[in-house]
């Protein structure tokens, strides 16, 4: 499950698991949802509509195991999908006590569901 695509630069693993995010510019000009395309506990990197710009700060709400977790965010890197997308990777600047507990849980929950199962 873990992301190999990319040369990795962190001490941490990034890994495949599609969450809901929902995120707003600190100065609250800028507003949208969407979509994890993998996770870890310090980090995400999302699919988004808007060409965010490298250094943004963000808040981040994020639904881990039923709970809503707001984080301080930076945004790391933005690159170009197509002509509606992009990708952003966002750096999680504090996390509020309880979030990697909803970290592991929900991590556990995509790998479970992941598993062939076996007859």
């Amino acid at each position: 499950m873990k992301v190999v695509d990319m040369i990795e630069r962190r001490g941490y693993e990034r890994y495949n698991v599609r969450c809901a995010l929902e995120y707003r510019c600190e100065q609250g000009l800028l507003a949208d949802s969407s979509v994890t395309l993998n996770l870890s506990e310090r980090g995400a990197l999302i699919s988004t509509r808007h060409a965010l710009k490298r250094g943004m700060r963000l808040i981040v709400r994020i639904v881990l195991d039923g709970l809503a977790f707001f984080l301080r965010s930076r945004v790391a890197h933005v690159e170009r999908k197509n002509w509606i997308s992009y990708k952003a990777g966002i750096e999680f600047l504090d996390a509020p006590q309880g979030f990697m507990r909803g970290f592991y849980r929900e991590f556990e929950k995509h790998i479970i569901m992941a598993r062939p199962i076996i007859r």
